[in-house]
């Protein structure tokens, strides 16, 4: 029993660093969710971070478990995302974001997972779609169901 707590502890001083740093991409969103802070802010700016200063951060991604990309904007709607996640990769940590799922088509989850995307976490507002479309307008439940679905048969597709 003290030999795997043991274990477990030489394993966490000789791993990485940090388990998870989250890099926002974005300040947009094709969304008005009711619980948002865009949706009290007279002043909130809608920017992209320029690809050319997300580079700067790749060297220090190597003391990272987990690179989750996303904050208050939607990460589907910055250009460079597939190539953004095949440079976490190649640093070492597991990549992903949260999304509402508008955008992810077919072709979308193909290129995101051709690029190395670890996870995905889906925002609901509920389970029935009154439910969802009342709190997080624009978004339409069946939109994400699809989302979802595409995601997981292009997963499946490659094998990952």
């Amino acid at each position: 029993m003290i030999e795997k707590i043991f274990k477990k502890w030489i394993q966490r001083e000789k791993g990485k660093h940090f388990s998870a740093w989250q890099i926002e991409l974005t300040t947009r969103c094709p969304l008005c969710c009711k619980m948002c802070i865009r949706a009290e802010s007279k002043d909130w700016q809608y920017q992209d971070m320029p690809f050319v200063h997300f580079k700067k951060i790749l060297p220090y991604l190597k003391d990272v478990e987990n690179v989750v990309l996303e904050g208050w904007g939607e990460s589907l709607l910055y250009a460079d995302l597939a190539e953004c996640i095949r440079l976490v990769k190649k640093e070492g940590p597991r990549v992903g974001f949260v999304t509402c799922g508008k955008g992810l088509t077919e072709n979308r989850a193909s290129e995101l997972v051709e690029a190395g995307l670890d996870f995905v976490g889906f925002s609901i507002a509920g389970t029935a779609p009154e439910t969802h479309e009342t709190i997080r307008i624009n978004s339409h439940l069946s939109e994400i169901l699809d989302a979802i679905r595409f995601l997981r048969e292009e997963k499946n597709r490659q094998k990952i």
